[in-house]
């Protein structure tokens, strides 16, 4: 898998949050705020209908809202397919089941003392 973000500080990675090791994260280096983006390339097409942001030893760093897209090219997103609001360390969202090789999401609501986080992204699919 490959992992992209709209915010990109040097120490905080975006395959940090992909790589399963809760010691590294992928964070926004400032203020979450509306637009800011984390992507995955899945590598090949499956069906998506979960997703899940762990923001671990970050526990204010959880998304304030957000919306979830998919892409089957990684430049034509269709969605949002779920949406909701962060809800502490651990946020799930559960989504339309959807056929996607990439998965985007998209911050909607902005923090002004907290980063966004990313210790370990999930996306449960088949």
């Amino acid at each position: 898998f490959r992992a992209s973000a709209s915010i990109s500080p040097k120490k905080d990675a975006p395959k940090n949050a992909i790589d399963v090791d809760l010691s590294r994260r992928w964070g926004t280096g400032g203020p979450m705020k509306p637009g800011d983006w984390f992507a995955v390339d899945l590598g090949g097409e499956h069906t998506v209908y979960e997703v899940v942001m762990n923001a671990a030893k970050s526990g204010g760093d959880y998304p304030r809202e957000y919306q979830i897209f998919t892409s089957m090219d990684g430049t034509g997103w269709y969605g949002p397919i779920g949406q909701g609001k962060g809800d502490g360390a651990l946020t799930k969202s559960v989504v339309l089941p959807t056929k996607a090789r990439h998965v985007k999401i998209v911050q909607t609501g902005s923090a002004e003392f907290n980063w966004w986080s990313i210790y370990a992204l999930q996306i449960m699919g088949e």
